[in-house]
């Protein structure tokens, strides 16, 4: 009679690999959270909510930390960002905080989270 061969070893690695989980629909899952995103409308500010994005609008500076609640048209949702003024764009209307940039048409509420002493 032959011999017969033990069985070859399996690596822990190849081991792991037989419970990993498996995704059969690949990008399901943020397909999924994408659909969550609520979408709505662009709503325009009232003429007193206006008044105040010019006010502060006017107000800011490079440097300046600030609060803005904005509309994002290519998703149709309303964003919120805190972060640090990066460039005001008067000619263009277009304000950069952080690495995003924001249209003055599109805030719909801005604040100053900080006030500090203004360089020149």
């Amino acid at each position: 009679m032959g011999k017969c061969k033990p069985p070859l070893r399996m690596t822990n690695t190849d081991r792991a690999k037989q419970f990993a989980p498996f995704a059969a629909l690949k990008g399901f899952e943020t397909a999924l959270r994408e659909q969550e995103k609520i979408r709505e409308e662009k709503k325009e500010p009232s003429d007193d909510m206006t008044e105040s994005i010019n006010s502060v609008l006017v107000s800011l500076y490079k440097g300046c930390k600030v609060k803005v609640l904005y509309y994002e048209a290519s998703e149709m949702i309303y964003n919120e960002i805190s972060g640090t003024v990066l460039k005001i764009d008067a000619n263009r209307q277009n304000l950069y905080v952080d690495s995003i940039k924001i249209a003055f048409g599109d805030i719909y509420e801005i604040q100053i989270a900080e006030t500090a002493s203004r360089r020149k």
